[in-house]
Formats: structure tokens, sequence, C-alpha cells
């Protein structure tokens, strides 16, 4: 009989934030990082200047992009924070946008954001 065991949690697999762990921002920001793709869009009010298969890229060095359709494209900073991602798209060293992170595992992203530029509220869900 063979047994295979890790000592790293399967935290992607879980809601792990209920966990209170000391390092729980550190890890869901270990896990955001890289590209994203837009696969839905639900618009609470107001505008959202994101549609499915626009990309998002989060770098480990708290910088992100984003590319879309007709040469859209968008750059900022961002961070996250008790469940939150922060985002600062014009570089002015204020929060532009506040994502709830609804889900988060290893292929999926949820978010509930909030967007003070556009005055607007909306959902999206994104796949590696």
């Amino acid at each position: 009989m063979l047994s295979v065991t890790s000592c790293d949690d399967d935290w992607y697999e879980d809601d792990w934030w209920e966990d209170s762990d000391w390092n729980d921002d550190r890890r869901a920001e270990s896990a955001v990082r890289g590209r994203w793709s837009v696969r839905y869009v639900e618009i609470a009010y107001g505008n959202c200047p994101y549609y499915e298969y626009d990309e998002f890229n989060f770098y480990s060095n708290g910088r992100m992009e984003v590319f879309g359709d007709n040469d859209f494209y968008e750059q900022g900073r961002w961070f996250i924070e008790d469940r939150h991602i922060y985002i600062d798209i014009d570089m002015d060293n204020r929060t532009d946008m506040v994502g709830y992170i609804d889900e988060l595992y290893r292929d999926l992203l949820s978010l509930d954001i909030t967007d003070r530029i556009e005055n607007s509220r909306y959902y999206i869900k994104m796949i590696r």
C-alpha cells in the first residue's frame, strides 16, 4: 500500500480566509499573481470598463496591467488586505477600485468590485 501526503495545505481549494491565519493575505497575493482572463461580467450599477476575454496580469512587484479589445490598456498597482484587492489605476496613491474576493481557487478568481473611477459596481469572474 502506498500513501502520499504533503506538508502544504490545499488552501486554494477552500475558503482559507476563515482560518484567520497570519499569512492569509500573502498567500492570497501569491495565488493571484499571474495572468487571468475575464469570463463573466455582471453589472450592478454604472459602467464596467472590462469585457469577456480581457486579460489581467498581476505581477509580484505590485504592478498590474489590463489588456482588452481595441487596444484597451490600463496599468496600476495592487495589493490584498483582509480579503479585498485594492487597485490604484492612475498611480496617484489613492485606491480607485476595491474588489471583494468572493472566490479564489487555483484557476478561478471572482471579484465584487466597487469602481470609484467609473462610479459603478460590478462582478467579474476570471480564469487562468
